[in-house]
Order: C-alpha cells, then sequence, then structure tokens
C-alpha cells in the first residue's frame, strides 16, 4: 500500500510494552525487544488471573 491513494482517515497502530528487563544491544540494534517471559509461566498468570 505504499504507493496506493491515502483513504479519509488512517488507522493508528500502538503498541505498549512494559519495561521487564535492562535495554541492551539487541534491543538498541534492531528495535525489537526479547520476551524473557516463558510460555508456560504466561498460561498460569493467565490461568490464575481474576476475571
Amino acid at each position: 500500500p505504499l504507493h496506493e491513494k491515502t483513504g479519509d482517515f488512517y488507522h493508528w497502530h500502538i503498541e505498549l510494552i512494559p519495561k521487564l528487563t535492562q535495554v541492551a544491544g539487541f534491543e538498541w540494534g534492531t528495535g525489537f525487544y526479547i520476551n524473557p517471559v516463558t510460555p508456560e509461566e504466561s498460561a498460569t498468570g493467565l490461568r490464575d488471573a481474576d476475571m
């Protein structure tokens, strides 16, 4: 869609990333952030959450 005509609106995309660790060389160099939480820890946290 780089050279397409833009519409009357624009869809924004925002990502919120909590600061879990120190920013290191990989993050500075690439702009990508590594998630230090294992899938098992995330699953446990989601299962135990009160909703």
